[in-house]
C-alpha cells in the first residue's frame, strides 16, 4: 500500500490498483486477526477482532498443515473447511498445538498431522 500511494505521488495509473489491492489486504488482516484461542473441553475456539468466533470440535478435525513458508500460516482442516492460525496467533499458546494434536488424535504422516477417522460424505 505504501508503494501504491508513492506511486500515486508520482502520478502513476497503476498505483491505483496498487492502493485498492493494498487497503484490502489491510483491512482483512485487521478483520480477521486473532484476539485469543481457547482450548475447551470438545473443541478450540478462536476469536477474531471483528469476525464471529469460531469453533473447532475435536471430532471434526482431519488435519493440521504446517506453515508452508515464512508468511505461511497453519492451516487446520475441518469438515467445514479450514481455519488459519498464523504463528504469531499462537506465541503465548505454545501447548495450543499439541493439544490439537493430542485431543484429535492425529498422526503425522511425514508431512502432515491426519486423522485416522473417517468423515461421510467427505474424502
Amino acid at each position: 500500500m505504501a508503494w501504491g500511494l508513492a506511486a500515486v505521488a508520482s502520478r502513476h495509473i497503476a498505483a491505483i490498483a496498487i492502493v485498492c489491492s493494498g487497503a484490502f489486504v489491510a483491512v482483512a488482516g485487521l478483520r480477521g486477526r486473532v484476539t485469543g484461542l481457547g482450548v475447551q473441553g470438545a473443541g478450540l475456539r478462536v476469536h477474531y477482532r471483528a469476525k464471529p468466533s469460531v469453533f473447532v470440535s475435536w471430532a471434526s478435525l482431519r488435519a493440521v498443515h504446517s506453515p508452508g513458508g515464512p508468511f505461511g500460516a497453519w492451516r487446520l482442516d475441518t469438515v467445514w473447511g479450514p481455519v488459519r492460525l498464523m504463528p504469531s496467533d499462537l506465541l503465548g499458546h505454545d501447548d495450543v498445538l499439541r493439544t490439537i494434536v493430542q485431543r484429535s488424535v492425529l498422526t503425522f504422516d511425514g508431512r502432515v498431522w491426519r486423522t485416522a477417522r473417517v468423515h461421510p460424505g467427505r474424502l
